[in-house]
């Protein structure tokens, strides 16, 4: 008889048990969002431009998120964009925040493309070799360098 009381008690913690371990599960495998600079924003010419992507994956020392910028929407077999005309590492804001910062660095050579107005792409991602192709890329945003 106390085995059968005990029995609905075990079938709750154990459907408990699951649920928080899926939601948990589900947030490592979300995207990193990129933040700013926002889609189709446009930026000054000759001034840093400072990359923001919030990620929700669960805080862990090591953890980082990288940032490429290119000039062509085109990407590779894995999602990342293909060309890299700049590329960097997204330092958190503060310990234990779920937002990351890149400030590009500016060089002052007409070639650089921050230099030359035009339409440039963004993408944030993160190592996770938990999946099969190890890159967990965000989303792709376009901005503009204005004159």
């Amino acid at each position: 008889m106390r085995s059968a009381a005990r029995l609905p008690l075990l079938l709750c913690l154990s459907v408990a048990l699951v649920a928080s371990s899926a939601t948990a599960a589900g947030a490592e495998f979300r995207r990193p969002v990129p933040a700013s600079p926002k889609q189709r924003a446009t930026v000054p010419k000759r001034t840093p431009i400072t990359f923001k992507v919030r990620d929700s994956f669960i805080p862990g020392p090591g953890r980082t998120v990288w940032v490429i910028v290119s000039d062509s929407k085109r990407v590779r077999k894995d999602g990342t964009l293909k060309k890299h005309l700049d590329f960097g590492r997204a330092k958190r804001v503060r310990r234990g925040s779920k937002t990351f910062r890149y400030v590009a660095k500016f060089f002052d050579f007409p070639a650089f493309y921050m230099n030359r107005p035009g339409r440039y792409y963004w993408q944030p991602y993160r190592i996770d070799c938990r999946r099969r192709d190890c890159r967990v890329e965000g989303r792709i945003r376009t901005f503009y360098i204005g004159p």
